[in-house]
């Protein structure tokens, strides 16, 4: 049995707690490891995803968490919050520490990108408006360029102190002292990803947290000879609960690297898994289609993943597809059947809901397509028509899941799907100085059974077959896109500000949606314009500059852009837009007679031409073939015809904004990547945001 399997048997297995319980909280756990054994290894740092760039032994990391934790202390900051805003690296994982020593309550956060300042920035603003921290506690380089950030900011963010973690002002670690906390204390506010229009803080207590470890130590059999791999962000539920705070509470290794390293590099990730003999992993499903793309076959089979355990598939819809694809590529460098484990979680309840039990790691049901759509659960045999769909598994320790009519609130009959709630000791305290929503969402009681308590209702629609969870959708209007929880009103104010330059765009008369495309789930945006304001503008026109104002402010490149005519929006009585109508508007191909669709503007443009450009690399520096090269780059990874893409970079007003194209934050890291190997020359990270076109690019390119 592993450390967090019991809660108050003393452990069997683990020499460290030998004549003590489990530990009542994570500050109680990491010091017990570090005075057990304060040689061995808990973090490593790499910043090129294989050679250690730094190491923190359990020693090491206590030292530095309780020395900082002084500071914070000295300065009377228990009980208050603690805005975090660092780059990925070790120092976060200190600070963040720190803060629970302390008595503080960390706030994580993104830290601001210099590329898309404006919008990350007004995230941030957001949250401390909401959070009201006292205090930043920063990375040196973040604190570096904090000035030049701040002079964009309000008053909320530009008002507070900062530190970082050098600030001790000359205290030790013996200068700490263990706070008063309780199972009921905040831990943490773990805010909801993507908004910056409202962002809520869910509290994580200390009671919810150690909860949580102990039911993801259960569900995925983790102990203190697991050996973590990862390079998911640190300041966000999958990557810091399951990925910093579940080593942290198990005694466990864990080696970390930045998101950048895996998005230039997806194969990387298996390297370092590889080299490392990694236990556990996890990526969102959009991870593993990318590691199958650009791990080569020669480099796989240099590949050994016979160590791996379990390799986690959350944060967005599991695609048996997805999974089966990895799992035979894979089979030839050692990954074992079953190793891919689906598994649900939300900030809500810190991060983990359920996973399938060991013996049945990825189960999948066949059900009628249109039973479905009206929530009605009718299997089928395999190779009949119907829609696929992916066990989450089932709920772990005491918690509960329960199937609800979330009109009715009472649960519903077998066989049919409704709201997803939830109940057990690792649910959030609800969110931060919001009784209102709290009472909401985590003190929903079942109709004709007030007595089983307070359950969480999720907004996710599901139902459950032989007592496994299986997710069909959400209540909420939230597009998930590589694990990324994107807001609809965020990226409709995104197209209504867009009318400074595009005054044909009518306010108030945006939609964005989730639509799934081969597979995956892709954003699509609507939106009604008025062509007599376009000053000559042609309709693809309109639709570029609109793709490119989104993806540059969300990092995410819509799939398609609708203009439709004034009064074509599908909108209630009352003027809310129905995102709804519009969803399913464009899954039966725009034939609405509601809508006058002017234009519809895909990625995809490939048709018949199914061309494949092999151009050389670019190894001499002329410009018809090293704009070739990229052309026929990023058809590849547009999926789009090379000759269809080489006719859309240029207009009648000349280069178009890779952004224009549906180049996003991803591609646009890969890219960079490829022209640093290609050219063999370091880039810099944000090239092509500063010179944002094929034109400016070739030419700086050219003249370095």
């Amino acid at each position: 049995m592993n450390a967090f399997a019991q809660t108050t048997a003393p452990l069997a297995d683990a020499a460290l707690f030998a004549a003590r319980e489990v530990p009542a909280n994570l500050i109680s756990a990491i010091r017990g490891h570090a005075e057990a054994d304060p040689t061995c290894r808990a973090f490593t740092f790499t910043e090129d995803g294989l050679e250690p760039s730094r190491v923190l032994t359990r020693g090491d990391f206590d030292t530095a968490v309780r020395t900082f934790a002084a500071r914070l202390q000295r300065d009377g900051l228990a009980g208050e919050r603690a805005l975090l805003v660092f780059e990925p690296g070790p120092d976060f994982v200190v600070a963040f520490a720190a803060c629970l020593f302390a008595g503080v309550v960390p706030v994580p956060a993104y830290p601001p990108e210099p590329h898309r300042m404006a919008y990350t920035l007004a995230r941030l603003e957001a949250i401390v408006a909401d959070a009201d921290p006292t205090v930043v506690i920063a990375s040196t380089l973040v604190r570096g360029f904090a000035d030049h950030m701040l002079a964009g900011a309000g008053t909320a963010l530009a008002g507070l102190p900062w530190l970082t973690i050098a600030d001790s002002d000359g205290l030790s670690a013996d200068d700490w002292s263990m706070p008063a906390i309780g199972a009921e204390t905040p831990a943490f506010l773990q805010y909801t990803s993507g908004s910056t229009g409202r962002p809520r803080g869910v509290v994580i207590t200390h009671g919810g947290l150690m909860a949580n470890l102990r039911m993801s130590a259960e569900a995925y059999g983790l102990s203190e000879r697991s050996v973590f791999v990862s390079w998911l962000p640190q300041y966000h539920d999958m990557g810091l609960v399951g990925k910093l705070l579940n080593p942290l509470g198990m005694g466990a290794q864990s080696w970390l690297t930045a998101p950048s390293v895996f998005l230039r590099n997806p194969a990387r990730w298996l390297e370092l898994v590889s080299e490392v003999r990694g236990t556990i992993t996890a990526a969102p499903n959009f991870g593993y289609d990318l590691a199958v793309r650009k791990t080569p076959a020669a480099l796989r089979d240099r590949l050994d993943l016979s160590s791996l355990e379990v390799m986690v598939n959350g944060a967005e819809p599991v695609r048996r597809q997805t999974v089966e694809r990895f799992q035979a590529y894979f089979a030839p460098a050692g990954l074992r059947p079953g190793v891919v484990t689906p598994s649900y979680g939300m900030a809500e309840v810190g991060l983990f809901v359920s996973c399938a039990a060991p013996e049945r790691r990825a189960g999948y049901l066949r059900v009628d397509g249109a039973a479905l759509e009206a929530h009605r659960v009718v299997p089928v045999a395999a190779d009949a028509p119907g829609v696929e769909v992916t066990s989450c598994g089932i709920a772990w320790d005491d918690s509960e899941i329960e199937i609800v009519d979330p009109e009715t609130r009472r649960p519903v009959e077998e066989g049919r799907v409704g709201e997803i709630w939830l109940a057990g000791d690792h649910v959030a305290a609800g969110y931060w100085r919001r009784p209102e929503e709290t009472a909401a969402t985590f003190s929903a009681r079942i109709a004709d059974a007030p007595h089983r308590g307070d359950f969480l209702r999720t907004g996710d629609l599901g139902f459950l077959h032989d007592g496994e969870l299986y997710v069909t959708g959400r209540r909420k209007d939230v597009v998930i896109v590589r694990g990324r929880n994107l807001y609809p009103h965020d990226i409709e104010r995104t197209q209504d500000a867009s009318r400074s330059t595009l005054p044909e765009v009518r306010p108030g008369c945006a939609a964005a949606v989730a639509v799934e495309v081969d597979g995956a789930e892709r954003l699509v945006i609507f939106q009604e314009i008025d062509p007599r304001k376009a000053a000559g503008r042609a309709l693809a026109q309109t639709a570029a500059t609109l793709r490119a104002a989104v993806a540059d402010a969300h990092g995410v490149a819509p799939y398609a852009v609708v203009l439709l005519a004034r009064g074509s929006l599908p909108k209630t009585s009352s003027g809310k837009v129905m995102r709804f109508a519009c969803r399913r508007a464009f899954a039966e191909g725009l034939v609405d007679d509601r809508m006058t669709v002017l234009l519809c503007d895909r990625l995809a443009h490939g048709g018949d031409d199914t061309e494949t450009v092999a151009a050389a690399a670019p190894t001499r520096p002329e410009a018809a073939r090293l704009q070739a090269w990229m052309i026929a780059w990023l058809a590849r990874e547009l999926e789009t015809a090379p000759a269809a893409l080489k006719a859309r970079v240029r207009d009648d007003r000349g280069a178009v904004p890779f952004s224009a194209l549906g180049v996003d934050s991803l591609i646009a890291v890969q890219l960079i990547d490829a022209l640093e190997d290609a050219l063999d020359r370091a880039l810099p990270a944000d090239v092509l945001h500063t010179h944002g076109d094929i034109d400016r690019l070739t030419a700086f390119l050219l003249a370095g």
